[in-house]
């Protein structure tokens, strides 16, 4: 696999292959991004919402385990907007009962 993407995740610059997804290089950097719908083997849905990141410039926050990386990619994993959102998430499926 040829790594040739550099970005920039925490403040961390790290190096990935195009076809690899945010979540995937974080763990493989040991940052931890939390989910409940990621499965390594499986696709990638994106459904939970849990593993969402800050991306900078992007209008809205994204699923890491779906967003694939990009050159110059600034991305921001504990952000107070970052962790509102995942508590939010956990808020309304614990609600649901789901």
């Amino acid at each position: 696999m040829d790594k040739n993407i550099l970005l920039t995740i925490d403040g961390k610059e790290v190096t990935a292959s195009p076809e690899q997804t945010i979540l995937e290089i974080a763990r493989e950097n040991g940052i931890y991004i939390p989910t409940l719908c990621h499965y390594e083997g499986t696709t990638n849905p994106g459904a939970c919402r849990v593993c969402v990141v800050e991306v900078e410039n992007a209008r809205t926050l994204v699923a890491s385990c779906c967003m694939p990386v990009s050159p110059g990619m600034i991305v921001k994993t504990d952000t107070k907007r970052v962790m509102d959102a995942r508590r939010l998430v956990i808020e309304l499926l614990w609600a649901s009962g789901d």
